[in-house]
C-alpha cells in the first residue's frame, strides 16, 4: 500500500497525507506500530536477473500434450536463450468433429457432388 501511495501521490505532500492515511488504515484494523515501521522500512527488491527481450520473437505452435510439458520445452527455450514464444493448441475432439456445422467442407470428389445434385 505504501509504494501504490508513492505512485500516486503528485507531489511530496501528497505523498505524506497518502502514507499517513495508510497508516490510519493499518492501525484500524489491529496492526501494531511496530508492524508498520517493519512494513514502511522494508527493504525494496530489485530482480537484477531480467533480460533485455529480443525485437522479434518466433511464435512454435505445439499440439497440448500435457501442461509440464509444455512446460520443459519453455524453460528449455528461456535455458538456451532461444527467442520463441511456446502456443499449445488443443487438438481435434471426437466432439468437435461430429457437431461440425459445415459437414460437407471436407474432402469429397467433385464428380460425386456433381452426381447427387444432378439426381434430382
Amino acid at each position: 500500500m505504501y509504494k501504490t501511495a508513492d505512485d500516486v501521490s503528485s507531489s511530496e505532500v501528497n505523498k505524506t497525507h497518502s502514507k499517513k492515511m495508510v497508516d490510519d488504515l493499518l492501525l484500524n484494523n489491529g496492526y501494531s506500530q511496530r508492524v508498520l515501521d517493519r512494513i514502511r522500512n522494508k527493504k525494496k527488491k530489485k530482480n537484477t536477473t531480467k533480460r533485455p527481450k529480443p525485437d522479434t520473437v518466433a511464435t512454435l505452435s505445439i499440439p497440448h500434450l500435457t501442461d509440464q510439458f509444455t512446460a520443459q520445452i519453455r524453460r528449455a527455450a528461456e535455458q538456451h536463450k532461444i527467442p520463441v514464444r511456446i502456443v499449445s493448441k488443443p487438438g481435434r475432439k471426437l466432439k468437435s468433429i461430429l457437431t461440425s456445422s459445415k459437414p460437407l467442407d471436407g474432402k469429397q470428389c467433385q464428380y460425386q457432388l456433381r452426381y447427387m445434385w444432378s439426381s434430382r
